[in-house]
């Protein structure tokens, strides 16, 4: 059987979201807004890129909820999946303010799928670019294992605390595929035997 079909590992196209196509925020947003679109055309600061939503909260923290659909022929054969949530600005990654880390509490993103806790980001450090506390949010999160094989429609949550920031502008889905398929030998095989079927039938009928 190894010498007709083979395994093919395939990196599928990935399946993503605009920041701004949230399903649900609970957000206090940014200069007036949550999405870049609350804004009127030649209006919208500098701060939000076209596809931005922005999650923060000065008292009770905030979240935004997407939900990313995965193909049926995708989930069948589904192998491995990771996660990214990306920030077109430098700046707009996962970040609060500076704060005193011997009195005030740790600051906190949470991200889940499915309603199942993938990650708890403590933001604990200087951000590598300008003064807040920051993490390089781009990261890929591996999120295999929290796929709900039972639909098509794979819910993303992400949560921030009190006083953090996140611009968000994309929401991806990265999915690895093994499939089977025929080698080039039986491929050949298949293709000998069709045709030498095709000119038998072609025979019969000339009779």
């Amino acid at each position: 059987m190894a010498l007709l079909i083979r395994k093919i590992w395939q990196i599928e196209p990935p399946i993503s979201q605009e920041g701004i196509a949230v399903r649900e925020v609970k957000s206090k947003g940014s200069s007036g807004g949550v999405k870049a679109t609350d804004f009127l055309p030649g209006q919208r600061p500098e701060n939000f890129t076209p596809s931005t939503v922005i999650l923060h909260d000065d008292h009770d923290g905030s979240h935004g909820i997407w939900d990313l659909l995965v193909p049926e022929p995708v989930l069948k054969y589904l192998v491995d999946m990771t996660l990214r949530i990306e920030s077109v600005r430098t700046h707009a990654m996962l970040h609060t303010p500076p704060y005193d880390r011997e009195t005030d509490k740790r600051r906190y993103a949470r991200i889940s799928m499915n309603g199942e806790l993938t990650d708890k980001i403590l933001i604990i450090k200087p951000h590598p670019h300008g003064e807040d506390f920051g993490v390089d949010s781009r990261r890929p999160i591996p999120v295999y294992r929290f796929v709900d094989r039972t639909k098509s429609i794979q819910e993303i949550k992400i949560e921030v605390d009190e006083k953090v920031y996140w611009d968000i502008d994309r929401i991806i889905l990265e999915p690895i595929t093994l499939r089977e398929e025929l080698t080039p030998e039986a491929r050949m095989v298949a293709g000998a035997l069709l045709s030498a079927f095709a000119g038998g039938v072609m025979g019969l009928l000339a009779f």
